[in-house]
């Protein structure tokens, strides 16, 4: 699904996106969903630093670690 929008940028901005495209919409387009995947990145990286410093959520870890080998010989 696409939408269709009518922006305004500054002429340097607009002779600069003549410059590296002919299709500025899939031009423009992509630039968004990446800075989308940059900032669910900036946002996954801060939810592991504080999930490291969680004392409580890293010892939930070791315990759950000591368990993964349980039983398998057995299988």
């Amino acid at each position: 699904m696409t939408a269709k929008i009518t922006i305004n940028i500054d002429d340097r901005a607009f002779e600069f996106l003549k410059q590296v495209t002919n299709n500025r919409s899939a031009y423009i387009n992509n630039l968004l969903l990446e800075k989308e995947r940059e900032q669910l990145e900036d946002k996954l990286r801060e939810a592991y630093r504080e999930q490291n410093q969680d004392t409580e959520f890293q010892q939930s870890i070791k315990d759950w670690d000591v368990t993964v080998g349980d039983g398998l010989d057995e299988m």
